[in-house]
């Protein structure tokens, strides 16, 4: 059940086939920062096609975005690709 139904978005799927959907940017968490203040939310240089799967957390990013969507999602963990 989702926490707050009133912060429902919906986003305009661009094909029947799979969830795709146009993606200009992202933002981690509720906030524009973290709590260390650094940026939580990024643009993308130009709009790219992404998928997302409303029955998992799958969420597929374009190439060009992967390396900052990852490094953002783990703001202040160590990872490796």
């Amino acid at each position: 059940m989702m926490k707050d139904p009133t912060k429902l978005t919906y986003i305009t799927a661009i094909s029947n086939y799979f969830w795709i959907i146009d993606i200009g940017g992202f933002r981690v968490g509720p906030n524009d920062n973290f709590s260390d203040g650094s940026n939580s939310v990024y643009a993308l240089s130009k709009l790219n096609i992404a998928i997302v799967d409303t029955g998992t957390s799958l969420f597929y990013v374009p190439y060009s975005a992967f390396k900052t969507f990852v490094s953002t999602v783990f703001h202040n963990i160590p990872y490796q690709i």
